[in-house]
């Protein structure tokens, strides 16, 4: 296919590599708007693409890898280098991570093998905070990954480009920290989490990325135990020796430094370091040098707070404690770590109306004040108590007896990895569970005793909430009747269970279109929105036939019903 519109010198350009920046940035906005031209530059790289043998890491937009397209180097790292990329089957820009040339073929060997099992471990993690893997192959002599492309750069980049206020950089900081949290789920350590293997997309989606280093607690643990006794040596020579550290020094757990045994923990480490630097702007630990910057982190040094930080104490308290050097002492899990950082003020923004209204001048002003005041502070302790029942609306979900019967149904699959499957499952739906309720109490509160949203809002997250709840409903129930197929797929189903933190999300939720007052039509929907969790609950544990059977149906009724 010829696409006329196309500057046949650009194309010819590009395809040599000989693109300036500029030049690249023009053609690759035009090609945004151009899907023709997309197809027809694809069909002109394929053919263009004469020469064998290995490619270099420069000097190669235009080059084709398997089917995918070269358009620009993203970044580079310790293991290889990362593409923006065109897809011409699926008419798409992704990212394509390419191994780096070796010298040698073991080093090669051992690089391709970390490359395929960084591709395996975030194809294990589907998570809306993980970066979702196309595909994985080889090709003119090096192995690579297709993945998603974020258009909004490492978080580094991101929080550089824009968020300013110290609660923003937080929020895209707990979004990735819950893909983390989804990695352990998942039973992989990362290994090496910084800012720079955080996406962001200017959509608003952060994912994690770059698990080349993950592994396994199972695999951690024999390779911690089998690794040799560490030698004596210098800090600097500790965190640089090829093959015995690694990871990123900076944000690296004191035990990772020392060669020690590294679990979950030393992610949650890492993590802290990395919110941290992101909110105070500094990183938590001095250091002119590698060998300073060790001897603090060893020895627990963290700095002083940065002076007039709006940063709450709070915060601080959470991740100092991530950052302790003894592991035994950090938070219990991620989900622990995020809990505290999430936590909101609703004593602070109490103490900000009452000094407000005692501030007020003049008797009439005073006087309305009082009453404002006898609204927001004295009189919802009453109220209040009507925000209490949060936890009674979760009544039969994963209570003492279903979860009784959950564990006697993956115990009686026999799996030899039924045990850790188990409390990985059991962890992360008690901490689901906590926090429903917690949002759940705060919309009420929110929108009943402070007015700070209105009533159509709370209905709007409570509605959003229902839908959670639906979802975990219907999962934990097939997790009572659990065969070895589904234990199997179980830390995966629950990883991928919507964010109970996405019914916050005020704009997301006014986008949607409020339900029909008619009570009938109301139940009809809440009924099709059970079939759905039902159907989704199915398609988590890739029961996708099961699915295939209510959804048939289900899209029938969902056209009669004809709320969007």
């Amino acid at each position: 296919m010829r696409a006329d519109c196309l500057d046949e010198d650009a194309v010819a350009s590009f395809l040599d590599g000989a693109l300036d920046d500029d030049e690249r940035a023009a053609l690759e906005s035009h090609l945004d708007d151009c899907p023709a031209c997309r197809r027809h530059l694809a069909d002109l790289a394929r053919i263009s693409t004469d020469r064998d043998g290995e490619i270099d890491d420069d000097g190669e937009a235009g080059r084709v890898v398997g089917r995918y397209v070269l358009l620009r180097p993203l970044g580079a790292g310790g293991m290889g280098v990362v593409w923006l990329a065109y897809d011409p089957e699926l008419d798409r820009q992704i990212a394509l991570k390419l191994l780096r040339a070796e010298p040698t073929d073991v080093a090669a060997g051992e690089l391709q093998q970390r490359l395929r099992r960084e591709a395996q471990a975030m194809a294990r993690l589907e998570h809306p905070h993980v970066v979702a893997v196309y595909d994985v192959g080889e090709a003119l002599g090096r192995v690579f990954i297709s993945m998603t492309y974020l258009d909004g750069g490492t978080l580094r980049d991101h929080i550089a480009q824009g968020a300013s206020r110290w609660r923003e950089k937080l929020e895209l900081c707990v979004r990735a920290g819950r893909g983390l949290a989804a990695a352990h789920a998942a039973g992989l350590v990362h290994r090496d989490f910084k800012p720079d293997n955080v996406l962001c997309g200017r959509d608003g989606r952060v994912v994690v990325a770059d698990f080349g280093l993950a592994r396994s607690f199972v695999d951690t643990a024999d390779h911690n135990a089998a690794a040799p006794a560490p030698r004596p040596a210098s800090p600097a020579s500790r965190v640089t020796e090829t093959g015995s550290r690694l990871g990123t020094p900076r944000y690296m757990a004191p035990e990772q430094l020392r060669g020690a045994a590294v679990d979950e923990r030393a992610d949650q480490w890492s993590f802290a370091v990395t919110v941290y630097e992101v909110i105070y702007g500094a990183h938590p630990f001095a250091g002119a040098d590698i060998v300073q910057l060790v001897d603090s982190v060893t020895n627990g040094r963290v700095k002083p707070a940065p002076p007039r930080s709006r940063v709450p104490t709070r915060v601080r308290r959470a991740l100092v404690r991530a950052m302790a050097v003894d592991p035994a002492m950090r938070h219990a899990s991620m989900d622990d770590l995020l809990a505290a950082l999430s936590r909101d003020l609703p004593a602070m923004r109490r103490r900000r109306v009452r000094a407000a209204l005692l501030a007020v001048a003049g008797v009439g002003l005073i006087a309305a004040g009082l009453v404002a005041y006898d609204r927001v502070i004295v009189a919802p302790r009453d109220r209040a108590q009507t925000c209490a029942g949060a936890a009674a609306r979760l009544d039969g979900i994963w209570d003492d007896a279903q979860r009784e019967r959950a564990h006697a149904a993956f115990a009686a699959t026999a799996l030899p990895y039924l045990e850790a499957s188990w409390r990985s499952v059991d962890r992360s739906i008690g901490a689901y569970r906590a926090e429903w309720i917690v949002t759940s109490e705060q919309s009420c509160r929110a929108a009943r005793v402070h007015h700070e949203i209105s009533d159509e809002t709370a209905d709007r997250q409570m509605a959003c909430l229902d839908r959670r709840r639906g979802e975990l409903q219907s999962l934990t129930e097939l997790l009572a009747t659990a065969d070895g197929a589904l234990v199997e797929r179980a830390v995966t189903a629950v990883g991928s269970l919507p964010a109970v933190d996405g019914c916050r999300d005020l704009t997301r939720l006014t986008a949607i279109p409020p339900p029909p007052s008619d009570p009938a039509v109301r139940l009809r929907i809440d009924a099709a929105d059970q079939r759905l969790a039902d159907a989704l609950a199915l398609m988590r544990t890739s029961r996708f036939a099961d699915a295939q059977a209510i959804l048939a149906p289900l899209i029938v009724d969902a056209v009669v019903i004809g709320y969007r």
